[in-house]
């Protein structure tokens, strides 16, 4: 006897793909795939809050409406560019990819292609979006690719729901009889990460606001070698005089002079005003200086 695919809902696979383009995993789910559904749509989110919560990061005092205002202006743009990589993929496809190895060839290029593509508008989309005042209000390489994974997922879960459903359908069936290990696994992770932090303290929103902080641990792992000799230093140092919060200008202290043969350092104005944060987070900026140095080599 040949099992037969369980009976979904009637939607047009153009509306199950344009309802999972609105909200991710919709389409499955009214489509009668709710377990796909919500793994969409939760991968999603989860995916999201973690980017605009790591991208805050930066500052001491993280301002998360600025970060999702970021993340959202990367995921338009992000997913406008794989939105038009995939649509040219597929006019390719159509004329050209008609067997089973050039479509599989297909996707491995526009994987790899898309990447590519990425890379080279990073620069662009972040100078472009985030303004110079507040550049360090935040990390905009990490916003960019959170929001390019939030978008891939996002555009995969819409060509997803626009697929036949019977197909994947049957290799449901097909095979079910094999149980999964995922839950079991995933249960594990989560029973270390409890036993963790109860234990041994770890703290997770320490570990991902100072996620960078690896890039130097790690790099004394795998290359100790710096550690095992000596190195000769020097210090060479300068100063300069500024007057914070700025009283009278008239009684600044005087900018220094470059010396010559010496270190010396001048930063102007001498008097000033220091960033202020308010309670909300909001940040007012204080002067603007101007620094100059020399004599330091």
């Amino acid at each position: 006897m040949t099992a037969q695919p369980p009976k979904h809902k009637s939607l047009l696979p153009a509306l199950r793909g344009l309802l999972s383009l609105l909200i991710p995993g919709l389409g499955q789910m009214l489509s009668g795939e709710v377990r796909r559904g919500l793994s969409i749509f939760f991968s999603t989110v989860v995916l999201s809050a973690l980017t605009v919560y790591t991208a805050a990061q930066r500052p001491r005092y993280p301002d998360y409406a600025f970060s999702f205002n970021i993340f959202l202006q990367f995921l338009l743009q992000t997913g406008g560019l794989f939105l038009a990589l995939a649509l040219i993929y597929r006019l390719i496809a159509r004329l050209a990819l008609r067997d089973e190895v050039g479509q599989s060839v297909g996707r491995i290029l526009f994987v790899v292609i898309s990447l590519v593509a990425l890379g080279i508008a990073s620069g662009a989309m972040v100078g472009g979006t985030i303004p110079a005042e507040r550049a360090n209000d935040l990390y905009g390489l990490t916003a960019l690719l959170g929001a390019a994974s939030v978008a891939a997922i996002w555009l995969w879960g819409a060509y997803d729901a626009y697929s036949p459903i019977s197909t994947r359908a049957t290799d449901a069936i097909a095979e079910s009889p094999r149980r999964s290990l995922t839950p079991l696994i995933l249960l594990a992770l989560a029973g270390i990460i409890v036993l963790g932090t109860q234990l041994i303290e770890i703290d997770l929103p320490k570990a991902i606001r100072e996620y960078r902080d690896t890039e130097r641990l790690l790099g004394q792992i795998f290359w100790p070698w710096r550690a095992a000799f000596d190195y000769q230093a020097s210090t060479l140092e300068a100063t300069a005089k500024i007057e914070a919060p700025c009283i009278d200008e008239a009684a600044a202290p005087p900018a220094n002079q470059p010396v010559e043969g010496k270190p010396w350092i001048v930063v102007t104005p001498t008097c000033g005003e220091l960033s202020i944060r308010d309670q909300m987070g909001h940040l007012t900026y204080g002067t603007l200086l101007t620094i100059e140095g020399g004599g330091f080599v």
